[in-house]
């Protein structure tokens, strides 16, 4: 139990950094590579005491940790080598007491939650010191980065907004039990590709989400089997789900999109299905191979498959959609987990734990996939109406893997504004394109993204305007 406690006390990873392929075959899924070095409680280059968050720089894929037991930020490169660290012990700029959570813009700019030292301070993409920012009544400890950049830090029971550079913008929460308060203290913060926010209220026993501009919308996992008692770290994942550790219930749940999720029941000794109702569906991972004891970090991909985290086994496994066991991973060396704590996955399907007591991130995988930065993909591809009328208004439709800067092109017409895309559905509209009406007849546009220093394959598409 006690490990499971400490565990908890990392915020849950979201599956945000990228596109998620399909798994690897049992043949190709392996331990690849650990991030960190030393025995947990040392200081030196690469070391890491106590690691609370970690994220992917922009450019370069390199992973990202908040090192919170030496007051820094440590950089690894995707291949496991150090790279670099910025940050020490104390109040000025740059310096850290007790940095806790990290998030990444579509810039590539870092923010680190300075807890000790009620701030937020942000580096940027050569990690340089830019800016501290924020006043704070309490202690900032989640932090969230929306798709378009604003910044969201949870402040005892307020949540705190801000632009990306800094400015504020509002306040909302604030102490109570009634709708959009918060009973204790904010204890997990998240933001969903639509730029909801969501939060944990520990001692509310609940999970509120806001819009983007701090209106309540709703309050989640409350009530039914879906009840949380103390939820302690939420993240959102490019796509929607919605992560949440459930610390008086010892076990962490999943909230699909569509309101269903799964829940690991730690001392039920199994993972367990629900429609958004809270209605029973089946128990997962609870019997063979595939039999957990105390899950805690559950991620999905994007391609339905499901990971858990078994603390009592000290392991991780991988669950097909409809449940049936693929594979037990970090048992043995080399690879082999102490403390797994929370899982992510990079744009090339590769699986990060952190393997809390031991100071570590474990990555698992295929060896042969593409080390990340990865290659930004345009799907969905669309104009609306299909039939544009002349000198009316169309939209053009498209869904992107990750942040990226879009252009479309119309052949012999022109290319509209750049637009910086972000991770999930986008839409550009337009009437006129270099202040021209498109005349009557047929047209064939085409959309490339551009992110992480690499171009997406070129999409294309025929409209007519009428």
């Amino acid at each position: 139990m006690r490990r499971l406690r400490a565990a908890a006390l990392t915020a849950v990873l979201a599956l945000a950094f990228g596109a998620v392929t399909a798994p690897a075959s049992p043949a190709a899924f392996r331990y690849i590579r650990s991030f960190g070095s030393g025995n947990g409680m040392q200081s030196g280059p690469g070391q890491l005491n106590a690691p609370r968050s970690i994220g992917f720089a922009r450019s370069s894929g390199d992973l990202l940790v908040s090192d919170n037991g030496n007051n820094r930020i440590q950089e690894f490169r995707p291949t496991g080598a150090f790279r670099l660290l910025f940050g020490s012990a104390g109040s000025g700029n740059g310096k850290f007491n007790g940095p806790y959570g990290l998030g990444v813009n579509g810039a590539g700019d870092i923010y680190v939650a300075d807890s000790s030292n009620a701030r937020v301070q942000e580096f940027g993409p050569n990690r340089a010191f830019i800016r501290a920012f924020g006043t704070f009544t309490g202690t900032p400890t989640d932090l969230a980065v929306a798709p378009g950049g604003d910044v969201y830090v949870a402040d005892g029971s307020f949540i705190r907004h801000f632009t990306a550079n800094g400015s504020p913008l509002a306040s909302f929460g604030g102490p109570g039990s009634g709708d959009g308060q918060f009973n204790s203290i904010v204890t997990g913060l998240g933001a969903g590709p639509d730029g909801h926010v969501y939060a944990g209220d520990y001692s509310g026993a609940r999970v509120e989400e806001f819009t983007g501009a701090g209106v309540f919308v709703r309050s989640l996992a409350n009530s039914g089997q879906a009840a949380v008692m103390g939820p302690n770290g939420i993240a959102v994942s490019r796509t929607g789900e919605i992560f949440v550790t459930d610390n008086g219930h010892e076990r962490a749940i999943e909230l699909r999109p569509d309101g269903s999720f799964y829940a690991g029941d730690y001392s039920g000794a199994r993972v367990e299905e629900f429609t958004g109702a809270g209605v029973f569906v089946r128990s997962l991972a609870n019997s063979g191979q595939a039999a957990v004891m105390g899950p805690n970090g559950i991620a999905v991909s994007r391609t339905g498959e499901i990971f858990v985290t078994d603390n009592g086994h000290e392991r991780a496994i991988e669950l097909r959609p409809d449940g049936s066991f693929v594979r037990a991973f970090g048992t043995a060396e080399p690879g082999k987990l102490d403390n797994p704590a929370e899982l992510s996955l990079d744009c090339a399907g590769n699986v990060y734990v952190i393997d809390l007591d031991v100071g570590r991130v474990r990555e698992y995988g295929n060896p042969k996939a593409p080390l990340p930065p990865c290659r930004p993909d345009v799907k969905g591809f669309k104009i609306s109406p299909k039939k544009v009328p002349a000198g009316q208004k169309a939209t053009f439709q498209y869904r992107l893997n990750e942040d990226a800067t879009v252009r479309i092109k119309i052949a012999g017409v022109g290319s509209l504004p750049a637009q910086q895309g972000h991770a999930g559905a986008n839409a550009q509209s337009f009437k006129k394109v270099h202040g021209k009406t498109l005349a009557a007849g047929k047209y064939r546009a085409t959309i490339v993204a551009k992110a992480n220093g690499l171009k997406s394959k070129k999409r294309r598409l025929k409209f007519r305007v009428i």
